[in-house]
């Protein structure tokens, strides 16, 4: 049975929190496909809507964003931490 140290977790930790970061950019370059998109095909209302409901996800997306950076610097210096100090 393998044995999973604490360096190892955070190593996990960190890839899948890097993988929801990438994940997260896609998810807002494709807001902005569709804000393109919606600018050029729609008029009116609808267009309107769909803007406006697009400027309220931004700012959610944004704090997401940020909150998964400051995660991933966090455990940057966790396990530079752990290494230093011989947890591995």
């Amino acid at each position: 049975m393998e044995i999973i140290t604490f360096y190892d977790m955070l190593t996990h930790y960190q890839l899948k929190i890097s993988e929801a970061l990438d994940y997260l950019l896609s998810v807002q370059s494709k807001l902005d496909a569709a804000s393109d998109c919606a600018e050029t095909a729609w008029r009116g209302s609808a267009s309107n809507a769909f803007g406006l409901k697009l400027d309220e996800l931004r700012p959610e997306a944004k704090k997401a964003q940020e909150a998964l950076e400051q995660s991933l610097t966090a455990l940057s210096v966790i396990r530079i931490k752990a290494l230093e100090q011989g947890i591995v």
